[in-house]
Order: C-alpha cells, then structure tokens, then sequence
C-alpha cells in the first residue's frame, strides 16, 4: 500500500502492518510502530513523526491503508489534516504539523466496536477491554472482526461534497486463542491456523456490507447504502462531477452513485466481484471510467463462511472468463455532465472455505483451460516428500509464459503437515504446468491439505485470463 505525499513539508504519510504472531503477550509493550501512520522525510526518508491507532496489536487490525490529505475546519479553523477511517472500526482526523509531524485530533465509531473503552482526548490512545482482547491460551470474541470497520480497500474524498465515503463491514466478529508457535520462514506463523479463526456474524441482521458518507468536519452520516446480502470489499472513486464509483459486492455489480444524494445512477455487472479502485481518465474530450474486475483471497474466503454462515452462494462469478478488455459502454447523465463508461473486466475464480472441505480425495476446481491432475502422497513421520500437481492444458489453449503461475496459501487443517515452502511456482513443461510441492508429515495419519493455483492461459488471437483454482490433496503420515 502506497503512502501520501505532503509538497508542501516534503513529508510522505505510510500505513504499516500488525505484528505477528497476532498475539499481544507474545511481544509485550506498545510495539511500534506497528499498525500505526508514519510521517517520513521525502528526500532522507528520517522519520518525522508516527501516530499509532491501537498500541500491543491483538486483532489483526493492521492499518496499511495511509491517511488522506485533507483540510477540514476545526473550532471555526481550517485544518491541515490527515483523515483516516481506521481498520478498528474508528475515524480518526489528525492534523499534519509544518514540520511534518502528526498530532492527534479526534476520533469517533464509524461502526459499533466493542474493544475501545475510550480514547485518550489528548494523545488518542485507546484505553482497551481486556475481555475482549485475544491472548495465548485466552479466547476473547471481537467485534468487528479481524476484517475490520474496512479492510485494504480505499475510501475516498470529495472536497466539492465536503464528504468522505466508506466502504464498510458491520454485523461480524472473530474469536480468537493464540498459541505459540515455531517461526518456520516463509510459512504461516501468527499464532493461530486458518481454521481456527472462528468467524461469525449476526445472523438476523438487516445488512453486512455498506457504503457510507460522512460529513468531513463533523463526521456526521450523510446518506448511506446497505448491502444486506454481500459484504462490501469495493474501492471508491468519486469525480468532480459529482459522481461516485465502486463494486465491491457479491453480485458482480460496478455501480455509479450520484455523490451528494447516494442515489443509483447506473449499474454494470462485470465477470466477477470488484475489489480494485476504479480510475477516470480522460481521451480527446471524452471522460472514462474503468476497473478491473476480480474477487480473491479475503473477500473470496470471506464469502466462503458467509455461504455455511447465512446460505449465501460460495461462487459469485461467471463460469466462462471474458476476454481481457472492454466489454461495453453505457451512459449516464448527472446533472449536465455526459461521461461514457467502459467495463474493465479480468478473469478470476473464487475460492470456497478451508472449513468446508473437510477429508477428500485429492482434486482441484476444474477450469476452461486446464485439466487438473494432484495425487496424494505418503511418507514417514517427518520425511520430506513430494507432492506432484501437474495442469494439463486443453486443446485450443496456451500457458501464459509471462504470468507468475504458482501455487500459494497452502495450509494443513490439522497442522499434521510442514510445507517446505508456501508458495511454489510452475514449472512449464511440454503441455502444462508442474508444480513440486515439498511437504512433511508431522504425525501419522491421513491430513488433509488446501491451496489455490493461480494460472494463466491464452485462447484464441485476444483471450487472456487469469483464474483461480482450489487444490485438496491429503498427505499421509506413516510410522
């Protein structure tokens, strides 16, 4: 996640990450400056100041997502500011000092949370439930979950509306326990296994997903749309003319609002969910507006649980990629702007959950391009071993030599097996692609083991795509 760019102290602002593992009382203290905006020196990059959201990180709230720039009017004052709807549920306005450091303001719930007691009205320091903050060998449930207020997707600001809109998630919390475990480098190693994350929601809740609109100063809700069967994961884009751009759910939908009101303006359904901000950009007179279309990784897992949690459909995409590129223009008018929209559309799978799978044969999703062939592999307790997936291309169909093919996310849902590594590329060979996926029994019997492919493939003289692909296959460990 890129930083912002301050001209006029010469200072970039950067998000950073939680710690890992997740758990607090494995690295006691405030740990900065983890989940935090730094204020960095553009020519030395010497650090100039920091504001820290949430100190001893516990919740995988991690806030890569750099502030905006923003001026906003305090105590009847135009402020230089940084505005930032946090990951913990919180939005935060912090002002930017000439020197190019940063002192906090104020922040107030964009969404309900259950882990702030308060924040310090001075410093912004969060005073924390303990109940509510997971530890070694300690369950605490928290809400929002380890998804957040919002994740990785950006929010945006329209200084014409004097407006911030949000995309955001309510209605879900985690429960989590840490554990301590061994640092293998380059595999998972936060404290607790995938499947252990306990995700819930509210079941009879009105709506998961949202969009909102702030008032700048005040913070105060303008207008918001509810998403009562998706969670929303879309980027925003909003224009001069008054409109306001992003996808994000679960019906595929790219849809353009009018700023002020929230009102509906137009809607496109595209090949898959969209997670990517949208761009505009303008060719001799004429404004564009395009997006790429792909729904992966957390929003692809997220909808996963969703499916066994409230019913939804695991798959939320359309069975045959299109083509890389334009797929259409449609127009609408708002006010007295005309602008033309083109569809920006990539190929992508969405994967299922972990939970869900449970003891299979070794498989993998089947896919317009590729026959799939993975066979379980068997070895003593704490042998290495190799496991060998190898996708047959089909008749008509080219690998795509330029694409980083891999494998990636592997996971044991018993933690019965080590992977030598967790990501493992492709080897392209006469007719496909071979993947060697080194693994390890850690204790007798038959573990089951998940991962995805992420492949290209070509088609014809102008298809391109990219895709998704889940892979089970079981290790089995012997005395």
């Amino acid at each position: 996640m890129t930083g912002n760019y301050d001209a006029e102290s010469n200072t970039v602002y950067w998000g950073t990450g939680n710690a890992s593992p997740w758990f607090g009382d494995q690295r006691p203290g405030d740990n900065l400056y983890t989940a935090s905006t730094v204020a960095l020196d553009g020519d030395t990059g010497k650090m100039k100041g920091y504001f820290q959201y949430h100190q001893n990180e516990s919740w995988d709230w991690d806030e890569m997502n750099a502030p905006m720039l923003v001026d906003f009017h305090k105590d009847g004052a135009t402020t230089k500011g940084l505005l930032k709807p946090a990951r913990n549920g919180y939005l935060y306005w912090l002002k930017r000092n000439p020197d190019g450091g940063i002192s906090y303001i104020n922040a107030q719930a964009y969404v309900p949370q259950n882990v702030f007691k308060s924040i310090d009205p001075k410093t912004g320091r969060p005073e924390v439930d303990m109940a509510h903050k997971p530890a070694t060998g300690k369950a605490a449930q928290f809400c929002p979950g380890l998804w957040g207020g919002k994740d990785w997707p950006f929010e945006a600001y329209n200084p014409k509306t004097g407006i911030v809109y949000i995309p955001s998630n309510e209605n879900h919390c985690n429960n989590l326990e840490g554990k301590v475990e061994e640092r293998v480098p380059g595999q998972w190693w936060t404290g607790v296994a995938i499947p252990d994350l306990h995700f819930s929601v509210d079941t009879k809740a009105s709506f998961y997903g949202e969009l909102q609109a702030r008032d700048v100063d005040s913070g105060k809700l303008i207008w918001r749309q509810l998403y009562p069967g998706s969670m929303m994961w879309g980027s925003i884009l909003t224009t001069g003319g008054g409109l306001l751009f992003t996808g994000g759910t679960n019906d595929r939908e790219f849809r353009a609002y009018d700023a002020k009101t929230g009102e509906q303006l137009w809607h496109f359904k595209t090949n898959s969910g969209i997670m990517a901000p949208p761009s505009t950009y303008e060719v001799n007179g004429v404004q564009y507006v395009a997006v790429q279309s792909g729904y992966g990784v957390d929003a692809a897992f997220q909808q996963g649980l969703m499916s066994e949690l409230v019913g939804w459909q695991k798959d939320c995409l359309v069975k045959q990629p299109q083509p890389l590129g334009f797929l259409t223009m449609q127009h609408v008018r708002a006010g007295s702007m005309l602008i033309r929209f083109c569809a920006f559309a990539l190929a992508a799978a969405l994967a299922t959950s972990p939970a869900s799978l449970g003891f299979e044969q070794a498989r993998a999703d089947e896919s317009p391009a590729y026959v799939v062939e993975v066979t379980d592999v068997s070895a003593k307790v704490g042998e290495p071993a190799v496991l060998h997936a190898t996708l047959r291309i089909r008749d008509g169909y080219r690998v795509l030599e330029g694409y980083n093919n891999r494998v990636i996310e592997l996971s044991s849902f018993d933690d019965g097996v080590a992977f030598e590594r967790r990501v493992v590329r492709g080897t392209i060979q006469e007719g496909g692609l071979d993947f060697a996926i080194g693994v390890r029994a850690t204790k007798p019997g038959r573990h089951p083991i998940n991962g995805y492919f992420r492949v290209g493939y070509i088609h014809g003289p102008d298809e391109l795509a990219m895709v998704s692909l889940r892979l089970i296959a079981n290790v089995n460990g012997t005395e």
